[in-house]
């Protein structure tokens, strides 16, 4: 019997790697327009034609390539980016030298570059990765490399592309992404020779301001008005970036983008941080928006998990993902009346002081089933001269003046009127009085008649459940470990669920630990309760107030955390500026 093992050919070896790195025409873009990032360019230049099937440019002022390295770069695992004496150290962009060769190796390549200093600039041509020719031509400092009839030699890939217009729209998509971690360069990009987008960095600009200009361009205007900054540092570690308010969220996470030490990634950590963030103030089903850098040690982070360079590892993920839901957390909170309508002054309101610690794992008193519900649903008026509050800066919301249909309140301020829905912010008033009881007490449990025996999935759910013992019992869920193999028995409960299948919470919550969920299904399911309950409570629509049970639902707001929305993330209030009201009258 001859050999069967045999090895493959250099060109067989780059096909199979561009199935990985070469998906489609954006990831030509993505991987050209980082080699340009990488070569030091300043400005960046995008021409796309059929979507980029059959033609893309990427053209930089970049430090450029001498002949030589232009011949070796379109050799698989060839690069000038890695120190092969640490590989833990990177800090580029591109490491792995597959990119040019799998490009190359399905589609036909026109490479032109001058090195910086040189007065020598090169061509070279190369179809399938192997037949080239390389000459001189006229060309300025820098790289432009075209890439033409992309899967030409391997059709069958053809077919799972979408529409040129699908394609275009991925392409322009990665170009608009990566503009947001580069501040400080230019990118333009053509389709079918029609600008469709260009950024300028704007050098007497902050930062921030800076930042705001390239997420209107990349993202929406409206983000934009209903923008929050992050700046949050510990130890090595700094985020920074912008989310969205908390009524300004839509049906899917495409406009979550996420970067660690500037490369662009998708990971679990910043998605899960986010739900948890804002899990108690935005209705299930919806997602804020989110620009979000993380800086922090090459040491601590493993980007050589795929070929795209997207999937990356931390050395420490569940202190990450606990650093970044706290940052989120606390900007939400300084701004937890803000609606999107982005009309009210928010610096005079009086900031909850609510604690930054972990839900539930406070210790107090206990707490009871429920707060006296005539004592949270009672109004007990305070009167005040509301001619005074009208001209205060110390009441936002102003005086009440009349109510609509039973249901609404207007109110009078400075500057204009605000509309508010009497049973939306009487709602979350009483959501945010029971979840206060909760943060600042030990939750009231009910021990079992019978202990509840479960048998969990694996020994790492196992594992991940005993480390935190304590933890659950914080919040009611008192468990003690079995002899047997990977099983626990239920004690006691949260009183809230006692009519609940405690043995597929248990199971559930282990699963969530594992994925670095912590303890949210507990926290979820008991919100839930407590919202519901808030929801039956609270003042109805078709209730009619007096001016003084009105103006002092105004100041519960002006003092209450997440005030700006109702627990199922709708405003509960929205002001009218009197600019505003001219605009709708068309009076200037």
């Amino acid at each position: 019997m001859g050999n069967v093992i045999q090895k493959l050919s250099e060109v067989t070896v780059n096909l199979i790697a561009a199935g990985e790195v070469v998906l489609g025409p954006a990831s030509v873009v993505k991987e050209l327009v980082e080699n340009a990032l990488d070569a030091g360019a300043t400005q960046i230049d995008i021409w796309l034609e059929s979507g980029g099937k059959n033609f893309i440019r990427v053209k930089d002022n970049g430090i450029g390539m001498t002949r030589d390295d232009m011949l070796l770069s379109f050799h698989n695992h060839t690069t000038s980016k890695l120190d092969q004496n640490d590989l833990n150290n990177i800090s580029t962009f591109g490491f792995r030298g597959e990119a040019l060769a799998s490009i190359a190796s399905v589609s036909k390549i026109n490479m032109m570059s001058r090195y910086k200093g040189s007065n020598e600039s090169y061509q070279i041509l190369l179809s399938g990765g192997t037949d080239y020719t390389i000459s001189p031509v006229i060309h300025d400092y820098g790289t432009t490399i075209e890439v033409r009839e992309l899967f030409f030699s391997t059709p069958a890939r053809l077919h799972f592309l979408k529409s040129d217009k699908a394609e275009a729209a991925r392409c322009l998509s990665v170009i608009k992404n990566i503009s947001l971690a580069h501040l400080d360069k230019s990118f333009a990009c053509y389709i079918d020779g029609k600008q469709v987008f260009q950024v300028l960095p704007y050098c007497d600009l902050s930062i921030q301001e800076n930042l705001l200009n390239r997420a209107s361009s990349a993202m929406c205007h409206e983000f934009v008005d209903n923008a929050l900054f992050i700046d949050s540092r510990k130890d090595d570690v700094h985020l920074t970036g912008v989310i969205s308010v908390p009524t300004y969220s839509k049906v899917s996470t495409d406009s979550q983008i996420f970067f660690v030490n500037g490369r662009p990634i998708k990971d679990k950590i910043f998605s899960t941080a986010l739900r948890i963030a804002y899990r108690d103030v935005i209705p299930a089903g919806r997602y804020p928006y989110a620009v979000l850098f993380l800086t922090t040690s090459p040491y601590d982070v493993d980007v050589n998990v795929h070929p795209s360079k997207t999937e990356i590892r931390f050395k420490r993920p569940y202190l990450l993902k606990d650093f970044v839901t706290e940052s989120i957390k606390v900007v939400l909170r300084s701004v937890s009346h803000l609606s999107a309508t982005r009309s009210i002054d928010l610096d005079s309101f009086q900031k909850s002081n609510c604690s930054i610690s972990s839900p539930f794992l406070q210790e107090d008193k206990h707490l009871p089933y429920f707060t006296d519900s005539k004592e949270l649903f009672e109004l007990k008026p305070d009167v005040k001269t509301y001619e005074k509050v009208v001209e205060s800066d110390s009441y936002p919301l102003g005086a009440a003046r009349f109510q609509i249909g039973n249901s609404f309140i207007i109110s009078q301020t400075s500057d204009g009127i605000v509309l508010v829905d009497q049973h939306a912010a009487h709602e979350r008033l009483l959501y945010e009085s029971m979840k206060s009881s909760f943060l600042e007490r030990n939750a009231q449990t009910q021990k079992l008649l019978y202990s509840v025996k479960v048998v969990l999935s694996s020994e790492e759910a196992f594992s991940a459940i005993v480390e935190r013992l304590d933890l659950l019992s914080r919040i009611g869920l008192v468990l003690e470990v079995l002899s047997d193999d990977c099983s626990v028995q239920v004690v006691s409960v949260p009183l809230l669920l006692v009519d609940h299948d405690i043995a597929q919470i248990v199971k559930d919550l282990s699963d969530d630990l594992v994925n670095m969920y912590d303890l949210n299904r507990v926290e979820n399911i008991l919100e839930h309760v407590c919202k519901t309950w808030a929801c039956y409570h609270s003042l109805r629509a078709g209730r009619s107030l007096s001016l003084d049970e009105m103006n002092e639902l105004l100041r519960k707001i002006e003092t209450t955390s997440n005030a700006g929305q109702c627990n199922h993330g709708r405003p509960s209030y929205v002001k009218l500026s009197v600019d505003k009201i001219r605009k709708i009258f068309e009076r200037t």
